[in-house]
């Protein structure tokens, strides 16, 4: 099925992750969004906000495995993230995998 549709529409506000290291995630995703020029938009004990990536603390935890995907402008933004080995989130989950993505770039956005 095709579906005609229209990309600038905005349909999520924000995603809310909460991990057992709040410390730990938010460097992780500092990190990984920093090249793709993210920046924090608060930071707290607790947590932070990366543009609309919430990362807190706190229960329940979000359990996995979770797939985000963030548009980057350019290969060498991609290229620039930590390599996937480099960085790991909290222990009992894997880190998240830069790539160009084939779907995204194939969609007309």
């Amino acid at each position: 099925m095709s579906v005609d549709w229209d990309w600038t529409r905005i349909v999520i506000d924000h995603v809310h992750i909460r991990v057992q290291d709040a410390e730990a995630g938010v460097a992780f995703y500092k990190a990984v969004l920093e090249p793709l020029g993210i920046p924090p938009v608060w930071e707290a004990e607790n947590g932070a906000q990366l543009a609309n990536l919430v990362v807190t603390d706190g229960e329940p935890r979000t359990s996995g495995p979770v797939h985000i995907a963030f548009v980057a402008a350019s290969r060498e933004q991609v290229d620039a993230s930590p390599p996937r080995r480099t960085r790991r989130p909290a222990r009992g989950t894997t880190a998240p995998r830069a790539s160009a993505s084939s779907t995204a770039l194939g969609s007309g956005r």
